[in-house]
């Protein structure tokens, strides 16, 4: 009997033996679960925290949601991007006070980026013609604005029955050397004097402007093509006499907004 309870009682510790291991196993398997989870996570975590810190530091480079040619230009200079507009009464009439096309467009900007990124300066030359112009002082008054992007208007409408198409092209072509002589970094933007109806000459003198931009490589804002058509008898709603009205200053700057943007 003595020897059935020994036999018992040996049978009973190795159970609690096998228990013990078996509990103790499990438990050790846990552990390294738990411990391979958190090296799997921590990596994770980390990763996310740099890329937080990248967005927030590529952030922190963006002055604005801008896009196109002004967009990259603020981006890429320190001080205030100056802008100047230079033209005939076809960008700028006093009688237009506040919505010459310019002004809209400056305006429509600062609703994207910090008016502090821009300074503007508007030229005009009123209804004078390159005969007078080149006799004036416009270029100096130009380059003393120091813009990093001009918006340049050759008085094709002022020069149109006056001035040979050819004529027009030298003096732009001796207006734009000096301008880039004294200032070799600026950006010029090419553009024509608003459209009026049923052009004839004057969209020769135009067509000439453009192939003249295109030969030397010099940015063009076609607007014409935003406006009504130059045969439709409502386009004569958009100028006033020889030169835009406000119906035309708005639809040249929203044409500006987006070429200049996107």
């Amino acid at each position: 009997m003595l020897k059935n309870l020994l036999y018992a009682l040996l049978v009973i510790g190795c159970l609690a033996i096998l228990t013990l291991s078996h509990l103790s196993y499990h438990a050790k398997l846990e552990k390294i679960a738990t411990q391979s989870q958190n090296e799997v996570i921590k990596p994770s975590s980390d990763y996310e925290r740099e890329q937080n810190a990248s967005t927030t530091e590529k952030n922190d480079t963006n002055k604005h949601d801008l896009g196109g040619l002004l967009g990259d230009m603020i981006n890429d200079t320190n001080a205030p991007l100056q802008i100047t507009f230079f033209g005939s009464e076809s960008i700028y009439s006093p009688e237009y006070e506040g919505n010459n096309w310019p002004e809209i467009l400056i305006a429509k900007l600062v609703e994207e980026v910090d008016e502090s990124y821009i300074d503007a300066t508007i030229i005009s030359t009123g209804d004078r013609s390159n005969l007078e112009i080149t006799n004036e002082n416009y270029m100096t008054e130009v380059i003393d604005s120091k813009p990093d992007l001009l918006l340049f208007e050759p008085f094709m409408r002022s020069d149109n029955g006056i001035v040979a198409i050819e004529d027009s092209l030298e003096y732009l072509t001796l207006y734009l050397e000096q301008i880039e002589s004294e200032l070799p970094e600026i950006t010029v933007v090419l553009m024509p004097s608003n459209p009026i109806y049923n052009p004839q000459l004057y969209l020769t003198q135009i067509t000439e402007l453009k192939s003249y931009a295109d030969t030397n490589r010099y940015l063009y804002a076609d607007h014409w093509q935003a406006w009504p058509d130059i045969l439709s008898e409502d386009i004569q709603n958009y100028y006033e006499g020889k030169y835009t009205n406000e119906n035309g200053h708005q639809v040249w700057a929203d044409y500006m907004f987006t070429f200049l943007t996107e």
